[in-house]
């Protein structure tokens, strides 16, 4: 499986695999004794990047209050950024993001939607706002995340897709997009929240 990451990471999913059985060190009839196809391999292959991109620690320490929201999201996009910013990794998963639906479903959208809510919900938490109990986490609060998200995530797209490299530490350019998304986020989540609210209806419209 690493050596299926580095490979189609470096020449895209259409490169053959006998040409990566021949990295591998074994015949092409052999790697389908394992996969029955090339599709199936790449299955795998992303179930494999997925389990090592999620560490259940992740959410403990993103729901450990005794720091305050800044630090805890920024403890957490340093960790969830170190194994996923390799060359291999982020070529592999800008391929499947330019792939077909079914492999940007299973292996973008679940692990995304989970850690989405537990960000919503701590920030609905740090800015006193009601909690999900009273009002549902709305789409526009997903996408406020999905924003910063990106902003992130774009750092290891320009390092290793464009090969322009930062030259800022990781850390400090993550503080960074964190504290100007905190400073400018309120006003968007009292907006999503007032239009998620039941409207009283006026006396009389009955």
């Amino acid at each position: 499986m690493q050596e299926a990451i580095r490979y189609f990471g470096e020449f895209g999913f259409s490169a053959p695999t006998r040409d990566l059985a021949r990295r591998i060190g074994i015949t092409q009839p052999l790697l389908y004794r394992y996969f029955p196809n090339k599709g199936k391999l790449i299955e795998r292959m992303f179930e494999e990047l997925v389990s090592e991109r999620w560490n259940p620690e992740w959410e403990r320490r993103l729901l450990d209050r005794s720091s305050d929201i800044a630090e805890r999201l920024t403890d957490f996009y340093v960790s969830y950024t170190e194994p996923l910013f390799s060359y291999e990794r982020m070529r592999t998963f800008m391929f499947m993001w330019l792939a077909s639906n079914d492999l940007q479903k299973k292996f973008a959208g679940a692990p995304n939607s989970r850690l989405f809510r537990v960000i919503a919900e701590e920030l609905r938490i740090a800015f006193d706002l009601p909690g999900p109990a009273t009002l549902p986490i709305t789409r526009m609060e997903e996408e406020l995340v999905w924003g910063l998200q990106g902003s992130i995530m774009y750092l290891g797209i320009r390092e290793f897709v464009f090969g322009f490299a930062p030259k800022v530490a990781r850390r400090r350019i993550i503080r960074a997009q964190i504290d100007i998304f905190l400073r400018g986020v309120l006003p968007e989540l009292n907006a999503a929240l007032d239009a998620a609210r039941p409207r009283k209806r006026p006396a009389g419209s009955d």
